[in-house]
């Protein structure tokens, strides 16, 4: 966690981007609250999961925010086509209560961005897979039971392997 002095506040625009190279994705400080600034996004994804980090009756806070991006168009592989929704609709039922919850959303989000790149694919298929079993994620049964089939339709035969 970053140290704050009292009442210093900062976000971080992406937070599964490790902008400062510090091999934790999760503590960058990319900009300062309470200052305008004039951001140039190039997306690669439809959103993006950001974090405030804050300091508040001398307690160091967080909050997720979600940046949309309402004019970007995935152009899509016909033959993962039918998994895009599928995808959505997991990451739209995803509450964002805890770390994990935040990097299972992120994967989710990831997934989206790169179904039909097969290698990237694949890495986050096993990620999610591995969250699984550590017994990371706390969700709805059938919302578990989605994600568990959804990797295993997307999995070939190398990440069955893994798995």
């Amino acid at each position: 966690m970053i140290n704050y002095e009292d009442g210093a506040c900062y976000a971080d625009l992406d937070v599964t981007v490790d902008t400062d190279e510090n091999g934790d994705p999760t503590d960058d400080v990319d900009i300062q609250c309470n200052k305008l600034y004039d951001m140039v996004f190039s997306p690669t994804k439809a959103e993006q999961v950001g974090r405030i980090y804050y300091v508040w009756q001398e307690e160091a806070q967080t909050k997720n925010i979600t940046i949309s991006f309402l004019d970007f168009e995935e152009v899509i592989n016909e033959e993962y086509k039918e998994y895009y929704p599928r995808i959505q609709k997991l990451i739209d039922m995803t509450t964002i209560d805890n770390e994990n919850a935040v990097y299972y959303k992120n994967l989710l989000i990831n997934l989206k961005a790169t179904l039909g790149e097969t290698n990237n694919m694949d890495s986050i298929l096993v990620q999610l897979r591995q969250l699984f079993d550590k017994g990371g994620v706390f969700l709805p049964e059938s919302q578990k039971q989605d994600t568990i089939e959804l990797i295993f339709d997307l999995s070939d035969g190398d990440v069955t392997e893994v798995l």
